[in-house]
C-alpha cells in the first residue's frame, strides 16, 4: 500500500527551498519586476531547391520545415525558441527582415498537401493547386505570434519565422539572409508559479540547451543552485516494497516533481 503525503519536515524544506529561489531571483536578476527585450538574429544562406514530380519545387534552408494552408504554397519556416528571464512571459514580438536576395528565374512552389496514409492502395482526396491572385505577395512570416511555454521552471518563447518572400503571379522568390527577432517580456504570475518546479540538474540543462537558441546568453539569469533537500512528494512504504516504487518516483522526478521514497523503518529509526 502506498501513501503520498506532504510530511511536516518535508514541507519545511519545501518552503525554505522556494524562499531561497525567490530571494535568488531578486539578487541574481535585479530587473525581475521589469520587462526586458530579448533579441536574436538568425542567418540564412542560399536555399536548396527540391524539384517535385509535377515540376513544382520545395524550398529548403537545411534546418527549416514546411508549413502553410492546404492547397497554398508550402513555405519553409524556422523555429524560434528563446529562453526568457525567470518569472517572465513573452508579451510582444518584432521581426525585422534584412539583406534581401533574389533567386534568378521563376519557381512554382509546391502546394501544401494534407497527410496521406502510407498504404499505396488508399485513395486520398486530391488537393487543388493554389491559384495566384493578381500580384499578391506572400511575405512568409506567417503568423507573427509568440507563445510562452515552461520546462522545469524555465520560460521559453516559441514561434516560427520564414526567410522567403514569394510573389505567386510571377513565381518570383526572394529570401532574406538575416532576420532579427525581438521578444518583449513582462513578469507574469503563472511564470512565477512555474518556478516552483525549477530544476537545474545536468539532464534538465542539456534539454534546455538543445531546445533554445540563446542558452549561453540567458542561462545565467536563472539561479545556479537548488536545494536538493526539499521534496514535493514523499512516498511512504515499507523497506520490502521500496525498490518497487522507484519507477513511480522516477516518473514524477522526470516531470519536475521532486519525489523521494521514505521507508517506515527509516521514519521510526
Amino acid at each position: 500500500m502506498i501513501r503520498m503525503i506532504n510530511l511536516h519536515r518535508v514541507m519545511k524544506y519545501r518552503i525554505l527551498n522556494r524562499l531561497l529561489l525567490f530571494v535568488s531571483l531578486f539578487v541574481v536578476v535585479p530587473s525581475f519586476l521589469n520587462g526586458e527585450a530579448i533579441k536574436k538574429t538568425y542567418h540564412f544562406s542560399a536555399p536548396r531547391l527540391i524539384e517535385q514530380a509535377d515540376g513544382s519545387v520545395l524550398i529548403d534552408f537545411g534546418t527549416s520545415y514546411q508549413m502553410g494552408r492546404e492547397g497554398e504554397p508550402s513555405i519553409p519556416v524556422q523555429k524560434i525558441a528563446l529562453l526568457l528571464p525567470p518569472g517572465h512571459i513573452a508579451s510582444n514580438i518584432q521581426i525585422d527582415f534584412n539583406n534581401p536576395m533574389s533567386l534568378p528565374g521563376s519557381y512554382p512552389i509546391a502546394p501544401k498537401t494534407a497527410p496521406r496514409p502510407m498504404d499505396s492502395s488508399a485513395k486520398g482526396q486530391e488537393t487543388e493547386n493554389f491559384s495566384p491572385n493578381g500580384q499578391k505577395t506572400t511575405v512568409a512570416s506567417l503568423d507573427s505570434s509568440i507563445e510562452t511555454h515552461f520546462l522545469f521552471g524555465h520560460s521559453i518563447a516559441l514561434g516560427v519565422i520564414s526567410p522567403i518572400q514569394y510573389a505567386p503571379a510571377g513565381q518570383d522568390v526572394n529570401y532574406f539572409t538575416e532576420i532579427t527577432v525581438t521578444v518583449t517580456t513582462t513578469p507574469d504570475f503563472h511564470a512565477v508559479q512555474a518556478l516552483q518546479l525549477y530544476r537545474n540538474d545536468a539532464l534538465t540543462q542539456k534539454r534546455i540547451s538543445n531546445l533554445v537558441d540563446n542558452y549561453d546568453e540567458m542561462i545565467s539569469a536563472y539561479p545556479q543552485q537548488e536545494n536538493h533537500h526539499g521534496y514535493d512528494y514523499a512516498i511512504i512504504t515499507i523497506e520490502e516494497f521500496a525498490a518497487d516504487y522507484q519507477r513511480l518516483a522516477n516518473f514524477y522526478n522526470m516531470r519536475g516533481i521532486r519525489t523521494k521514497i521514505f521507508t517506515v523503518e527509516w521514519i521510526y529509526d
